[in-house]
């Protein structure tokens, strides 16, 4: 299953963020989400942290498969 079937949004082809993360948050029970790009893996897991303390649910997102 690729990316593009588990999440169908456009801001997640190959060209959006090369080489780098998106961070994908939602506050639970609230339908608004919001997508943040970032160059390094670190630099988004940072960033998750500090939303997760906020009370959101985070995920992490690369463009690279991990499989062939």
């Amino acid at each position: 299953m690729t990316l593009s079937e588990l999440w169908p949004d456009p801001r997640l082809t190959k060209s959006a963020v090369p080489g780098g993360y998106l961070l994908q948050v939602e506050r639970p029970k609230m339908a608004n989400a919001i997508v943040e790009r970032f160059a390094t893996f670190s630099s988004a897991v940072t960033r998750a942290s500090e939303l997760k303390k906020a009370g959101y649910r985070a995920e992490i997102w690369s463009p690279v498969s991990g499989g062939s």
